[in-house]
């Protein structure tokens, strides 16, 4: 949105998606969960929700033409964990230089090794034997002394994980 002109743009409707994925927008999903700024504010993943790729959007601010100042790419495995994959307002970028993402239904924690070219490292870290059945992990995080701790969603989870980045 351009604040000034009082207009309205769209970008990345060149993004190619997955029949599946076309298929949860059908379903009126919702595609990400959130997003996290890296990289010096050029960088921005958005965590999946029901999308099954990290999307990731690249700014050029030397560049200045409009229509050509982003890249946008999806990154990182297919991640095939259904609706929910990974908590609303969960995502931290660490010290360690890695985003993190708290699960919701996915089977563990979203692990982003970001890349100044395009060959970002995505991993899923299990999250313990008991955790992984259960659908509704956790609801939010919170960060806390270089840790982030997952707050359980409902009685579905009855424990706090504790996520310590490494140094």
């Amino acid at each position: 949105i351009d604040c000034n002109q009082q207009c309205a743009y769209t970008i990345g409707t060149d993004i190619k998606v997955s029949h599946r994925h076309i298929q949860l927008q059908e379903k009126e999903g919702r595609k990400y969960s959130s997003g996290v700024v890296v990289d010096d504010d050029t960088t921005v993943y958005l965590i999946p929700c029901d999308a099954e790729q990290i999307l990731r959007l690249r700014f050029d601010f030397e560049n200045t033409d409009e229509n050509n100042n982003i890249r946008i790419n999806l990154v990182g495995p297919l991640l095939f964990d259904g609706s929910n994959k990974f908590t609303p307002s969960s995502s931290y970028y660490q010290g360690d230089g890695c985003l993190y993402g708290l699960p919701q239904s996915a089977i563990g924690i979203l692990r982003i090794t970001p890349s100044s070219s395009d060959d970002d490292h995505v991993d899923v870290m299990h999250c313990g034997n008991e955790l992984v059945a259960c659908t509704q992990k956790f609801v939010s995080g919170h960060y806390c002394n270089g840790c982030i701790y997952g707050i359980p969603f409902r009685l579905s989870s009855s424990s706090v994980i504790k996520v310590i980045p490494a140094p």
